[in-house]
């Protein structure tokens, strides 16, 4: 008999300005019984950090943390999540963003586009490593 999980995987908090992008990643984390919290600006990623009372497990975050911005909601994660992993995205080469530090070294990151399977298989590698 195949066992039933109870209860959600896990919650995501999806921040990126593609409205498409952010409802593919909610589509297919919720048939997998994810809970997904999405904003579009960083600002509103921040707020949502602030509010929810839940565990936020993961935050799924498109480039602009070498901003303010981005510094503020790692600064929210870390005070009010600190089960909170980050992987960032973005369409560009992780080496690149490493060598123009942009992106620390060992960061998870996950490259645009992807599929389906590479966004599942990121997010399940970076929720079963140790925090």
């Amino acid at each position: 008999m195949k066992s039933r999980r109870v209860g959600p995987a896990g919650t995501v908090l999806v921040v990126d300005p593609d409205d498409a992008l952010r409802r593919f990643v909610r589509s297919r984390l919720e048939a997998r019984d994810y809970v997904v919290l999405d904003a579009a600006r960083i600002a509103d990623a921040v707020r949502i950090a602030r509010v929810f009372v839940g565990p936020i497990h993961l935050a799924l975050v498109e480039l602009p943390l070498t901003t303010a911005a981005g510094r503020e909601l790692a600064e929210a994660l870390r005070a009010t999540h600190a089960e909170s992993q980050v992987i960032v995205v973005s369409a560009r080469p992780q080496a690149e963003l490493v060598r123009k530090r942009e992106l620390a070294a060992g960061q998870a990151f996950l490259r645009k586009p992807f599929t389906e399977e590479q966004l599942l298989a990121r997010i399940h590698e970076v929720l079963a490593e140790p925090t």
